[in-house]
C-alpha cells in the first residue's frame, strides 16, 4: 500500500507530537486528524497504527513521549522515501526501508518492507573502479575490466578481490575476452594491433584485424573470431593466422550491412552474425551461408547460442530480444524494455534469458513462451555487459556506470513438477515421500520427493482432478472429479481404481479423509457437503450452506468438520453433522484448516484475508498482504507457521502471530493449493500456471539481511537520507 498523502499525514503526526507533550486533550484531537488521513488509505491499515501508537506512548513521561514520538515520524519518514525510491533502486529502497524498522517496527512498516523484498531483486556491487569493458572466466572465479578510458587491464577475483594490474603496452584497449580454458585473454584494439596474451601477462600473439571492435573465441580454443570496424568478421587460428572472412551485402532493411556481434555455437561447426540491418545470419565454419533470420527491425547489438545449441538469442535497437530456434521455427519475441537492447544472455539449462538495456535488466523465462519474471534496477547508465553464474543462482552485469554488479536470482524452490494443465491440488503423503497433483490436464500424478513421476491415475474418458488427499496410512488416494464427470474415486497407491463415488450432482471440488481412514468427506459445487463410508455407502449430509462448498476438512480427532462456502460462511460442524458455529467473511470462504492440535483453526477468503480463530469460534487474527483472492492455506505441523496461497501469484509465509515472514515468488499464475510437508522443512504448492513447485521454507527479511547479500548504504547515501 501507499500512504496516500504523504505530506498530509506528516503535518498531522507533527499537530498530535506537538500536543502529546503539552495538551493531552488536544492530543486526543492531533491523533484523530491522523486516523482522518489514514481513513482514505487503500485497505485500511490505519488499525494497526492505532492501536499500537496508543499502546506504545505513555501520556505520563515527557521523555519517552518525545523520544517515541520523533521515532515514529522518523520511522515513517523513511518508509515514505523507501516507497519513492523503489522504482529507481530498489537495494538502496530496502535499505532505507531496514532503518525504519530499527526504529519503530510495527506491522505497517514490516508490510512494506517486506513488499519491496518480495517484489524487487537486490544486488551487490562487486566492483567500482571506472569499468568499461569487463570479461568473466569460464569457471565464473574471474574478472578481466578495462576501464573507461581504455588505459588499465585488471584481473579480480569474483568477490571484487583485485588479484593483478597488468602491465600494457597499449593505452586504448577495448573489448577483452578469456579462452575457454581460462588460460589466456584477448585484448581488442580498435585503432591498433589486437593481441594474445596469457593470463601472466605474456603476450603471445598480434592480429593485425584493421581495428577490431570485439572478439570471441571457438569452443575448443583454437581460433578466434573477430567484428571488424570494417563490417567484417575474421577467423584466425591462435597462433594468429588468417583463416577466412565472413561478410554480407546490402539487403533486409537497408543501409549498412556491417556485422557488429558474433558468436560460435557450442560443438564450434557454426557462427552466428547480427548485422546493422537488422539481419541475423547463420554460417558453417567454412563461411557458407546456413540460414538468415528476419523479424529484427533494428542493429542486431549482441547474439548468442543456448548451451544445447538449439536455439540463438538476439538483442537489437528495436527494443526487443529473440530467441531463435537454430532449424528456422517462430522467435518467441522479448517484449519490454523502453530502450535498446545492449546485450543478452542465456542461463546454462537454456530455461531463462537475461537482457541489459539502459540502466535496467531484465530477467524471463522462456520455456515455451517469454515470460517476465524480475526486473533488476539498479546501474546508473547503460547496461554492457551480462551473464549467468553456472549454477544460474546470480546474474553478473556491467555498465557505462563503471560498476560490476552481482543479483541474486536465486529461487528457493528445490523441484519443479510440470504437468499439461493448471494444477488444482497437491499433497504430500503421510511420510513425505510422495507427492500427488492434480489438475485440469485430466490426470493425477504421483511424483517422488525428487521430481521423478512413479505413475498416473487416468479415467476412460479421462476427467480433470480438481481435489485430492491421502489416506492416513498412505495406501490409498481420493480423488475429485470437474465438470462432465462429478465423481470422487478412491484408488491404491498403485494406481488401482478401489471405489468409484458417482451421487454427485456438481463438480467435486475439496475432498478429505476422516483421521481414522473409514469415512470420506466430499465437497462439490451443490449446497451440502457428504461423508461417504470407504466402501461407498452415502453416511450423511451436511446441511446449512446455501451456495456451492469449496473446501472441507477433518478436525484432527476427527470430532469436529469444518467447510467454506460460496455464501461466504465457514461452518464449524460436529460429526454428526449439527452446525456448532458459522464464521463470516466479505467474500466467498474457498480454503479452511485445521490446526495439528485441534485448538485453532484457519479460513481463507475470496476477500484476501486469511482469519485465524480459536475452536469456540473467538477470533484471533488478520492475515492481511495478498492482493488477490486467498485459494489455498495450511498450517505447518508445529502450529507455529502458517502458508496462503493466492490469485496474486505468491504465496506467503506467516508467523501464528500474524507477521511476515516471507514470499515465495516464483509461479506465474494462481496459487490453487498449498501443503507443508509432514517435517515442516518444505512447501509444496499448486498454480494454474501447470506446476507444481516444492520450496525450502524462505529467507526472512532479516535473515536476508543479515548475510550481507546486497551493497549497504554508504556514508554519502546516509547523510543525503539523513539516517543515523
Amino acid at each position: 500500500m501507499k500512504f496516500g498523502n504523504s505530506a498530509n499525514y506528516l503535518a498531522a503526526v507533527n499537530a498530535y507530537s506537538t500536543a502529546l507533550l503539552h495538551c493531552p486533550d488536544s492530543a486526543k484531537k492531533a491523533r484523530q486528524k491522523i486516523l482522518n488521513v489514514f481513513k482514505s488509505i487503500e485497505n485500511l491499515k490505519t488499525k494497526a497504527v492505532k492501536a499500537e501508537t496508543a499502546a506504545q506512548i505513555s501520556l505520563t513521561d515527557a521523555n519517552t513521549q518525545r523520544k517515541k514520538v520523533a521515532s515514529i515520524n522518523e520511522a515513517f519518514r523513511l518508509i515514505l522515501l523507501a516507497q519513492q525510491k523503489v522504482q529507481d533502486d530498489p537495494t538502496i529502497a530496502l535499505r532505507i526501508a531496514e532503518a525504519a524498522l530499527r526504529l519503530y517496527p510495527i506491522p505497517l512498516i514490516k508490510e512494506e518492507a517486506y513488499r519491496i523484498y518480495s517484489q524487487h531483486a537486490f544486488y551487490k556491487t562487486i566492483i567500482d573502479d571506472g569499468v568499461g569493458y569487463v570479461a568473466m572466466s569460464p569457471d565464473a572465479t574471474k574478472f578481466l575490466t578495462v576501464d573507461l578510458n581504455g588505459e588499465t587491464l585488471k584481473l579480480w577475483n569474483i568477490d571484487g578481490k583485485l588479484l593483478k594490474e597488468f602491465a600494457m603496452e597499449d593505452k586504448e584497449m577495448g573489448a577483452v575476452t578469456f579462452s575457454p580454458d581460462g588460460t589466456k585473454f584477448f585484448i581488442c584494439l580498435p585503432d591498433s594491433v589486437s593481441k594474445l596474451y596469457s593470463i601472466e601477462g605474456v603476450k603471445l600473439a598480434s592480429f593485425n584485424g584493421e581495428g577490431i571492435a570485439s572478439a570471441v573465441f571457438s569452443p575448443d580454443g583454437t581460433k578466434i573470431l573477430a567484428c571488424l570496424d570494417g563490417g567484417e568478421a575474421r577467423l584466425w587460428s591462435i597462433s594468429g593466422d588468417l583463416l577466412g572472412d565472413l561478410s554480407v551485402g546490402r539487403e533486409g532493411m537497408g543501409g549498412s550491412s556491417l556485422i557488429i556481434s558474433i558468436a560460435f555455437s557450442p560443438d564450434g561447426t557454426k557462427i552466428v552474425t547480427g548485422s546493422e540491418n537488422a539481419i541475423l545470419r547463420l554460417w558453417n565454419i567454412n563461411g557458407d551461408t546456413i540460414r538468415t533470420f528476419k523479424g529484427h527491425e533494428g542493429s542486431i547489438n549482441s547474439v548468442a547460442f543456448s548451451s544445447d545449441g538449439n536455439n540463438i538469442l538476439s538483442s537489437s535497437d528495436d527494443l526487443t530480444a529473440r530467441v531463435w530456434p537454430v532449424d528456422g521455427g517462430a522467435p518467441i519475441v522479448l517484449r519490454g524494455h523502453e530502450s535498446m537492447i545492449n546485450v543478452a544472455a542465456f542461463s546454462l539449462d537454456g530455461t531463462k534469458v537475461v537482457t541489459g538495456s539502459d540502466e535496467s535488466l531484465r530477467l524471463w523465462s522462456i520455456s515455451k513462451t517469454g515470460i517476465l519474471l524480475k526486473v533488476l534496477k539498479g546501474h546508473k547508465d547503460a547496461v554492457s555487459f551480462v551473464t549467468f553464474s553456472p549454477d544460474g543462482k546470480k546474474i553478473f552485469s556491467g555498465a557505462d556506470d563503471g560498476t560490476v554488479k552481482a543479483w541474486d536470482i536465486e529461487e528457493t524452490y528445490l523441484k519443479e513438477f510440470r504437468t499439461e494443465g493448471a494444477v488444482k491440488s497437491v499433497a504430500f503423503s503421510p511420510d513425505g515421500k510422495t507427492i500427488a497433483t492434480g489438475g485440469v490436464d485430466r490426470s493425477t500424478r504421483l511424483w517422488s520427493i525428487n521430481g521423478n513421476l512413479i505413475t498416473m491415475f487416468t479415467t476412460t474418458p479421462r476427467t480433470s482432478t480438481y481435489a485430492l488427499a491421502f489416506s492416513p496410512d498412505g495406501k490409498k488416494l481420493i480423488t475429485g472429479a470437474g465438470a462432465f464427470d462429478n465423481s470422487a474415486r478412491l484408488w491404491s497407491i498403485n494406481g488401482s481404481l478401489l471405489k468409484t463415488f458417482n451421487r454427485q450432482k456438481r463438480p467435486v471440488t475439496s475432498v478429505a479423509f476422516a483421521p481414522n481412514g473409514k469415512n470420506i468427506l466430499i465437497g462439490t459445487n451443490d449446497v451440502r457437503p457428504r461423508i461417504w463410508s470407504v466402501e461407498g455407502d452415502s453416511v450423511l449430509d451436511l446441511i446449512g450452506h446455501s451456495s456451492a462448498i469449496n473446501a472441507v476438512v477433518y478436525s484432527p480427532d476427527g470430532r469436529m468438520i469444518l467447510t467454506g462456502s460460496d455464501d461466504k460462511t465457514a461452518i464449524l460442524w460436529n460429526s454428526h453433522g449439527e452446525t456448532l458455529r458459522t464464521i463470516e467473511h466479505k467474500g466467498s470462504v474457498n480454503a479452511v484448516a485445521f490446526s495439528r492440535d485441534g485448538t485453532k483453526f484457519l479460513t481463507g477468503s475470496g476477500d484476501k484475508t486469511a482469519k485465524l480463530w480459536n475452536i469456540d469460534g473467538t477470533f484471533l487474527k488478520n492475515f492481511e498482504g495478498h492482493t488477490g483472492a486467498i485459494y489455498s492455506i495450511a498450517f505447518s505441523p508445529d502450529g507455529r507457521k502458517i502458508i496462503t496461497g493466492s490469485g496474486d501469484k505468491t504465496v506467503r509465509l506467516w508467523s501464528i502471530e500474524g507477521d511476515l515472514i516471507g514470499v515465495l515468488n516464483g509461479h506465474t499464475g494462481s496459487i490453487y493449493s498449498v501443503a507443508f510437508s509432514p517435517d515442516g522443512k518444505n512447501i509444496l504448492t499448486g498454480a494454474s500456471d501447470r506446476t507444481a513447485k516444492l520450496w525450502d521454507l524462505p529467507m526472512t527479511l532479516e535473515q536476508f539481511l543479515s548475510k550481507n547479500m546486497i551493497d549497504p548504504l554508504t556514508s554519502r547515501q546516509k547523510l543525503e537520507f539523513k539516517i543515523k
